[in-house]
């Protein structure tokens, strides 16, 4: 039996958290066993006690990671409240270690970089980090973690798709130390009614209310949707974006946007993609692999996203990339496959295709 301690850095509220979830409930629970810690509290904490595996909340446990196309000093100095009462959260990990007679620790988040370093110094413990975040381009702090990650930390590294880990090793070439794997999220969530999806009115944002998942573009697909009866549903909350969300909310009522809607975070973020027309995802960081598209394929609900690179969605078969989610491009893009039922079934055929070969849920 292998024990292993999994570190959580976000307690259910985000997708990193609800793959963790996942990974760990199909572990072949014969050969591993697993012990969590949350850094935030959230809903995960009960659904792992449901399934019997320990998950223990713990706070002081320092995260950070270099985002692209932001000030990342400003961020690094948000994170320096956690950094003062780092060490306090440490030794309880160290104290866990030993008691759990723990063999191997997954790091869910490359922002636990420090806490890898800090146990590889005491204990030959092996670590694998899953890379969670996008990737920036030409970032020195990004840099320097993934060094230490890769040189001192890791012995294993995994992606969560085959774009990142290709934009990895162009970025650092030289850093090649450890093993590096590209694995897909799982999802659970079910093969939803075909005509259901395309009777429903609802097209469905799951994410951060943030200025870089752009969903400030949102507005503008739902002003050249006014002549429908589609409704653009926003779930989730503000990490921080306060003037942000303030402003949005304020520009959908001078627009008089009565078909956008802020439905606030929930916790049946799986349920609402199956019940939609389409999921979509206006980031401003061309991610399209998140844990919105993964619920989405598996429901056999098609994306609308930014991004060029064909990975999960592949362009015009399984789903759509509109460059920078120009508004016009978008409505007009929903109103066609509201239009043609036939192209819209032939799509959701396609993200079939992809799940069967990229997507399917296996033991781990």
């Amino acid at each position: 039996m292998l024990n292993i301690l999994h570190l959580d850095t976000e307690g259910g509220w985000g997708g990193s958290s609800v793959s963790l979830f996942h990974i760990v409930k199909n572990l072949d629970k014969k050969k591993f066993k697993s012990i969590v810690i949350c850094r935030k509290d959230g809903p995960i904490i009960n659904k792992y006690k449901k399934i019997n595996i320990e998950a223990i909340r713990l706070k002081n446990l320092y995260s950070y990671s270099a985002k692209p196309s932001i000030n990342n000093f400003k961020l690094f100095l948000t994170t320096l409240p956690d950094l003062i009462f780092f060490i306090n959260g440490f030794l309880k990990i160290l104290k866990i270690i030993k008691k759990k007679k723990i063999d191997l620790i997954h790091l869910n988040f490359e922002g636990f970089f420090l806490l890898g370093l800090l146990i590889k110094f005491f204990f030959k413990i092996p670590i694998v980090i899953h890379y969670r975040s996008t990737i920036p381009y030409n970032s020195f702090a990004h840099k320097m973690i993934s060094t230490l990650i890769v040189k001192y930390i890791a012995e294993f590294v995994i992606f969560i798709s085959k774009t990142e880990k290709k934009k990895f090793f162009k970025i650092y070439p030289n850093l090649k130390m450890c093993r590096f794997v590209t694995i897909y999220n799982i999802s659970e969530n079910k093969l939803s009614n075909s005509k259901k999806n395309y009777l429903s009115k609802n097209l469905v944002y799951v994410g951060n209310i943030s200025f870089f998942k752009g969903v400030d573009r949102l507005l503008g697909v739902a002003k050249h949707l006014m002549d429908t009866n589609l409704k653009i549903k926003i779930y989730g909350e503000t990490r921080g974006e306060l003037k942000f969300e303030k402003l949005l909310k304020e520009n959908i009522n001078k627009f008089k946007l009565n078909n956008i809607k802020l439905m606030g975070r929930t916790k049946k973020a799986e349920k609402i993609i199956q019940n939609a027309f389409v999921v979509l995802r206006p980031s401003r960081w061309n991610d399209p692999w998140g844990r919105d598209v993964l619920d989405a394929f598996n429901a056999g609900v098609p994306c609308i996203s930014t991004g060029n690179y064909d990975d999960i969605i592949i362009n015009k078969k399984n789903g759509f990339y509109v460059k920078n989610f120009d508004k016009i491009k978008v409505s007009e893009l929903i109103k066609k496959l509201k239009k043609n039922k036939k192209n819209y079934f032939k799509i959701r055929s396609n993200i079939m295709g992809t799940k069967k070969n990229l997507l399917d849920e296996k033991k781990i």
